[in-house]
């Protein structure tokens, strides 16, 4: 089975489709009791009726396969019914953690089944539903889950239907990482995530985005220790939203890359490169600061390089 690939990633999207379901019969097999794949890429793949390659029987190496961590079926136009099936599957599945859908019309419908899978399943952990047209309510139910449950933390969700609404509701959810494109997300949207204390990253386009959002977002971020990665896409920020960013990075050291629309504020580039050399010697401080503050010690030297405002949110962080 030469085309089955080597390591423990199974690439069969590139693989011709007259080839691949000729041979369906032993890669079947071969994945229901394979022991060493890890990634199945059946990506592009048209499942239709009659064809050798079906859903049922993607859905019964979902429920047997003991070693997959990674399912990508991306842009093979899995409808609402297809996707039923397959959610079925996932609820005998445990040891699946990433699950890429992109780009398959799964709905709502769609979407609270594999909610409700959720509810119950421990080993999900990374879900991408970029562009699956989901334009209804259910991000709410699933946002409730994700707070609940505490165990997705990377979701991929631009392309679909997302107000201010859903926006705060997946911002009190426990995620690190958050790609959004709705231009239904407005200034609030913004705020609600930058409220977030567990987001390290969060992707956000939308041309609703003004720079008064900007403003009260740079101000939360002064006091945010999470946050690593920014990508915000909005036409309408203009120099003083960045200018606001560029004053919060006085603040904030944890922040090490931001992407904007345009030209990146030359104010915004100097303190981003600042902090990175700032991080090392403020991770230190924090550490031996914390020592001796339960040492009880009396005195404590440090470098003048580091500003008394890093002090001040470092000795912020201390028990009372």
């Amino acid at each position: 089975m030469e085309f089955i690939g080597e390591g423990d990633y199974l690439n069969l999207y590139n693989i011709n489709t007259s080839t691949l379901e000729e041979n369906w019969e032993s890669i079947f097999n071969y994945l229901k009791t394979n022991n060493k794949i890890t990634c199945l890429d059946l990506s592009l793949y048209r499942f239709k009726h009659g064809n050798t390659v079906s859903i049922e029987s993607i859905c019964e190496i979902i429920k047997h396969n003991t070693t997959i961590q990674r399912l990508k079926l991306s842009q093979n136009y899995i409808d609402e019914n297809e996707f039923n099936l397959i959610v079925d599957a996932l609820a005998f599945n445990n040891t699946i953690t990433m699950l890429e859908l992109h780009n398959n019309p799964i709905g709502d419908n769609g979407l609270n089944k594999l909610t409700d899978v959720l509810r119950t399943n421990y080993s999900i952990s990374y879900i991408n539903l970029q562009c699956c047209s989901i334009d209804g309510e259910s991000i709410i139910n699933l946002a409730n889950v994700l707070t609940e449950r505490n165990i997705v933390t990377e979701l991929f969700y631009s392309g679909n239907r997302i107000d201010d609404l859903g926006v705060s509701e997946l911002a009190k959810a426990p995620i690190s990482t958050l790609t959004l494109r709705s231009e239904l997300i407005t200034d609030e949207g913004l705020i609600s995530l930058a409220s977030n204390e567990f987001i390290e990253r969060h992707d956000l386009v939308s041309d609703s985005i003004t720079d008064d959002g900007i403003i009260q977002m740079a101000n939360l971020l002064k006091h945010n220790t999470s946050l690593k990665t920014l990508y915000l896409v909005s036409e309408n920020i203009e120099d003083i939203g960045k200018q606001a960013l560029a004053e919060a990075l006085d603040f904030n050291t944890t922040i090490e890359s931001i992407i904007m629309y345009g030209d990146l504020h030359s104010e915004i580039a100097r303190k981003l490169e600042k902090n990175k050399i700032l991080r090392p010697a403020i991770k230190n401080l924090f550490t031996n600061i914390k020592i001796c503050y339960e040492d009880k010690s009396e005195n404590y030297l440090f470098d003048d390089i580091i500003q008394p405002y890093i002090l001040l949110n470092v000795l912020e962080t201390l028990p009372k």
